[in-house]
């Protein structure tokens, strides 16, 4: 098998800090500053807080990490 490396063209912060059932939080989204291999987010003060990252390639192709939860 042979592996290629593509660019991320793009990457983005998903977060809540609303509590109670999943689907009625909001969702808030901003995007996210990419250098080279790196992609930098600053989370927001607010807490509880779960968040997100997701990247999209080149080809359009977008990936996500495990959403993370900081508790008050």
């Amino acid at each position: 098998m042979r592996i290629t490396a593509v660019l991320v063209s793009s990457a983005a912060l998903h977060f809540t800090t609303d509590t109670g059932p999943w689907k009625q939080r909001k969702w808030q989204t901003r995007p996210v500053r990419v250098e080279g291999t790196t992609a930098r987010a600053e989370l927001p003060k607010e807490r509880p807080l779960v968040y997100f990252l997701t990247l999209t390639d080149e080809r359009k192709a977008t990936v996500s990490t495990e959403h993370e939860l900081l508790p008050e």
